[in-house]
Parts: structure tokens; C-alpha cells; sequence
């Protein structure tokens, strides 16, 4: 995607993306599954809030919607080739 007044850029990963194109998510589990799932990790940041800091990673909102139908189903699990414990 190019620049434009609408993007913004990821002091974090480098890249380049719309937020209104984007979602936020702050689920560790969710986080977790996106990633291992190999979601393109837009952002990350961090957010306070009531006193609380939020670890927010921000996510496509169009290659993440059949994750998110996933999640909502509870049906999103673990990919096959992902081994419980492998932190890498």
C-alpha cells in the first residue's frame, strides 16, 4: 500500500497500513493464535487504560476475518504444525 493522509506507519514493524482498514486486538489468546497462524502483525503498541497497560497488536481487518469467525465460533485453535510448548 503507498501513503496517504489515511495511513499511518509502524514505528515497530515498519509497515505501512490504514487503521480503518485494520483491526485492534488485545485477547493474549487471540494475539497468540493470530500470530501462530501467520496473520501479518501490523502494529504493536501499548495502551493504558483504568490503570491497566494493554499489550494492542493491530491486525488486517479483511485476511483476519475468517480467524475472527474462527475465534467467535471458538474453533480457532492451534495450527497442526505447531507443537504446544515451541515458543519460538
Amino acid at each position: 500500500s503507498t501513503m496517504s493522509k489515511d495511513t499511518v506507519v509502524s514505528s515497530t514493524t515498519g509497515r505501512i497500513y490504514n487503521p480503518k482498514d485494520s483491526i485492534r486486538i488485545i485477547d493474549l489468546r487471540q494475539q497468540r493464535l493470530y500470530l501462530r497462524h501467520n496473520l501479518t502483525l501490523l502494529d504493536v503498541y501499548h495502551s493504558q487504560k483504568n490503570g491497566r497497560i494493554y499489550v494492542v497488536m493491530v491486525f488486517d481487518k479483511q485476511e483476519s476475518y475468517p480467524y475472527y469467525l474462527q475465534w467467535q465460533a471458538r474453533t480457532l485453535n492451534e495450527p497442526d504444525d505447531v507443537e504446544d510448548g515451541d515458543v519460538s
